[in-house]
C-alpha cells in the first residue's frame, strides 16, 4: 500500500493513547487513498471515510477531556482548531455527499487533502504544546 501520509518521529507527543490516535488516523488516511487508487467499491470508500471520521472524533474528545481535567491554558485555540476542522471536514461531506450528490471518489480526495495538509500542521504545532503540558502533568 503506497502511503500518501506517512509516519514521522516529529508527530510522536510520548503520550501513549495520542500517538495512537495519531496513527491510526494516517493509517485510516492511507487506506482510502488505496482504495481509491484500486477503484474500490462505493461502500468500501464509505466506509473507509467513517473510519477517518470515527478516529478524529475519538482523537478529538481524548484531548478535549485532558484539556478540561488538566485546565490547559491553550484550551480554547485548541478546540477552536478541532472545531475548524470538523466544519470543513462536515461541509466537504454534506456538498459532496448530499446536496451535489458528487462521486464518492471526489469526497475521498477533497478529505485526504484536507486531512495531510491539516494533521501535518496540527500535530507538529498545536499537539506538540498541548503534549509538552501533558507531559509535565502526568510527571506530577
Amino acid at each position: 500500500m503506497k502511503e500518501v501520509l506517512k509516519w514521522d518521529d516529529k508527530y510522536l507527543t510520548d503520550i501513549e493513547i495520542i500517538d495512537s490516535q495519531h496513527k491510526k488516523i494516517f493509517k485510516c488516511v492511507n487506506r482510502l487513498f488505496d482504495a481509491l487508487e484500486k477503484l474500490e467499491e462505493k461502500e468500501k470508500i464509505l466506509k473507509l471515510v467513517n473510519c477517518l471520521d470515527f478516529y478524529t472524533t475519538e482523537h478529538f474528545d481524548t484531548e478535549e477531556k485532558y484539556m478540561i481535567e488538566l485546565d490547559y491554558p491553550e484550551y480554547s485555540e485548541h478546540k477552536a482548531a478541532h472545531t475548524h476542522f470538523k466544519h470543513i471536514y462536515e461541509r466537504i461531506k454534506h456538498n459532496y455527499v448530499y446536496k451535489y450528490h458528487k462521486s464518492v471518489y471526489v469526497l475521498a480526495i477533497h478529505l485526504n487533502h484536507t486531512m495531510a495538509d491539516w494533521l501535518d500542521y496540527h500535530l507538529q504545532n498545536e499537539d506538540q504544546r498541548l503534549a509538552e503540558f501533558l507531559r509535565k502533568k502526568f510527571k506530577r
